[in-house]
């Protein structure tokens, strides 16, 4: 753990100041949602939250079943990081080919992403479509749960 020389005192509501300098370099802006963890020594952690972090395993399942139908590489991501890829595809090597995003919304809200790259320029199809879409909608209703 890397100390920063800051020391901040808890206020009467039991809050605790993040430096600007901080929350800049780790990202965090006004609103972000934070977990809060005991370490084994005593420590209080903060870790940013991600909802989708909660259905990784889901989102594993999802992105192998869409790479095997679809023939194409596949990645899910939150705002910030990537949770599940799989497929292999020349295009994310650098080769041309199509790509397709989807959004996954919970209560509203975009809370990560499907991408989907193969080769060639045949597009997507319908059911292609519907079917990345739906592994959407499940994603984002699992948060709902």
């Amino acid at each position: 753990m890397k100390a920063t020389g800051v020391v901040r005192r808890i206020d009467e509501l039991g809050r605790i100041v993040i430096p600007k300098e901080i929350r800049r370099t780790l990202m965090i802006k006004e609103g972000d949602p934070l977990e809060i963890y005991r370490g084994p020594e005593g420590e209080i952690l903060l870790k940013k939250y991600s909802p989708l972090g909660q259905v990784v395993h889901l989102a594993e399942n999802c992105a192998g079943i869409l790479a095997s139908q679809m023939k194409a590489a596949v990645c899910i991501s939150d705002k910030e990081k990537v949770l599940a890829t799989a497929g292999r595809s020349k295009v994310a090597d650098g080769v041309d080919g199509e790509e397709m995003r989807i959004k996954i919304i919970s209560d509203g809200d975009t809370v990560g992403i499907i991408t989907v790259k193969r080769e060639g320029t045949e597009g997507f199809t319908v059911s292609e479509k519907a079917l990345a879409d739906g592994f959407a909608k499940l994603l984002g209703r699992q948060l709902e749960i």
